[in-house]
């Protein structure tokens, strides 16, 4: 996001005297600022009207947006939900003849998710194709699978009859890289894709978001491990990508979080973490060590099986080797104890937790709610912590969050364990997409 304006009515009327004398209103340094403008975004709820109040302000000085005031004005229609907006805006664009280049796309493809447009995916990649910005855009192809697996994921939550992810992630993917490295892996399928020249060699950060698409619809085959290992023996060899792949650390918490999922393949997981924490055969290879968040959710996978011992010792563990536990580590500690019904191991580990500096947070109640002896538990917990007043301020009504995991706490427990296990899946990406996506600027 560009840096903020802090007074925008006086920038406006700057702009209206520099309109007035004759300045050059098309220019980049003009255009850059009326970006900063548009994308002032505050804690104000009505950001998205008076950030429109500002671009009507700027028609009228006599602005003509360019492609980087478009794509700032994209990006705030997407952000608020305004995709018929946006839409108009991306074919403003093609009706003044700009180039609508990766940053306009990549956007605009944000908004397909967002939407669950699918019928517009394929005519936008048409395109893109024509106008030049595909195939040879690495940036923009890593852009179009997370769109993908955004796309289908939430609508197939909502029921929809969409095709598997990763099966629809490749089809993606062959379109515009070389397959080879997915058959070193061994997850490409040739029937599920259509086989195509390759174009172009993938990044690493393309095959990581294939490795993490194929985890996810596959998450409980007994061919994850076998994958893991395959994975781990590129890594060894100082596969190019593989080993890249290996710097960060997630792609080895998503094997931790989708093995930990299946009953038969849990022990698998502390593996992982050995093979993290041994040192390289090779001197240039660098592999990233476990992380607070790697450790945490192997205690997360420990709790979801119901090994209160093995959890308790990977919080141990963490401590020994300096890493302090946070709130997703807490969480997962007690989410366990919770399921196994140990309230006076639940009562210690929030009282470790207060006592560290971390405050009950509404995933924490949430997870209180799986303790049968709901009774015996708030009494135990009043004696180290206000927890009355903590549920009246944290279960606010208007919290939708709250709301949906509430309902399903009230039916099959076996849905709570799901909805974590896919709240954290969505951490994984999320978290990995910030880190390598494009920056948030609109310029290019």
């Amino acid at each position: 996001m560009a840096h903020r304006c802090e007074r925008p009515d006086l920038v406006l009327d700057l702009l209206r005297r520099l309109s007035i004398s004759g300045f050059d209103m098309e220019s980049f340094r003009i255009q850059r600022t009326c970006v900063k403008i548009i994308r002032n975004h505050s804690d104000d709820t009505e950001w998205y009207k008076t950030s429109s109040n500002y671009q009507a302000q700027m028609l009228e000085i006599g602005i003509r947006p360019q492609q980087i005031m478009l794509n700032a004005m994209i990006m705030n229609a997407v952000e608020a939900g305004d995709f018929e907006t946006a839409y108009s805006i991306f074919d403003v664009a093609k009706a003044r003849r700009m180039r609508r280049g990766t940053i306009m796309y990549s956007v605009i493809f944000k908004g397909v998710a967002q939407s669950l447009n699918h019928d517009i995916l394929e005519s936008l990649v048409l395109r893109a194709e024509e106008e030049g910005a595909l195939p040879r855009n690495n940036p923009l192809v890593f852009c179009l699978l997370v769109t993908v697996w955004k796309l289908l994921h939430r609508g197939r939550k909502l029921g929809s009859q969409y095709p598997q992810v990763y099966t629809a992630m490749l089809q993606v993917y062959a379109r515009y890289c070389d397959v080879l490295p997915l058959q070193e892996l061994g997850i490409y399928m040739p029937e599920k894709s259509k086989r195509v020249a390759p174009i172009s060699k993938p990044t690493p950060q393309i095959l990581c978001i294939m490795l993490l698409g194929f985890m996810a619809q596959h998450s409980n085959s007994n061919h994850l491990l076998d994958l893991y290992m395959r994975y781990h023996s590129l890594v060894k060899r100082n596969h190019p990508l593989v080993a890249t792949i290996a710097q960060t650390d997630h792609v080895a918490n998503a094997f931790v979080l989708h093995l930990g999922r299946n009953i038969r393949t849990l022990s698998a997981c502390p593996m992982i973490l050995r093979n993290m924490l041994e040192p390289p055969a090779i001197a240039d290879i660098k592999v990233a060590k476990p992380s607070v968040q790697t450790w945490s959710i192997l205690a997360f996978s420990y709790s979801l099986q119901g090994h209160k011992a093995a959890a308790e010792r990977v919080l141990a563990m963490m401590r020994e080797r300096g890493y302090r536990p946070n709130d997703i580590t807490w969480n997962s500690i007690i989410s366990g104890y919770a399921k196994c019904q140990d309230i006076k191991a639940v009562v210690e580990a929030m009282r470790q937790m207060t006592s560290a500096g971390f405050e009950v947070n509404s995933r924490i109640l949430r997870a209180l709610t799986h303790v049968v002896d709901q009774k015996g538990l708030l009494s135990s917990l009043r004696k180290i912590i206000d927890i009355d007043q903590i549920y009246e301020r944290k279960f606010d009504e208007t919290d939708k969050e709250s709301e949906l995991v509430t309902s399903r706490v009230q039916g099959n427990g076996s849905e709570v364990i799901q909805y974590a296990v896919k709240r954290k899946q969505r951490q994984i990406l999320d978290n990995y997409e910030a880190n390598i996506e494009l920056q948030e600027g609109p310029y290019d």
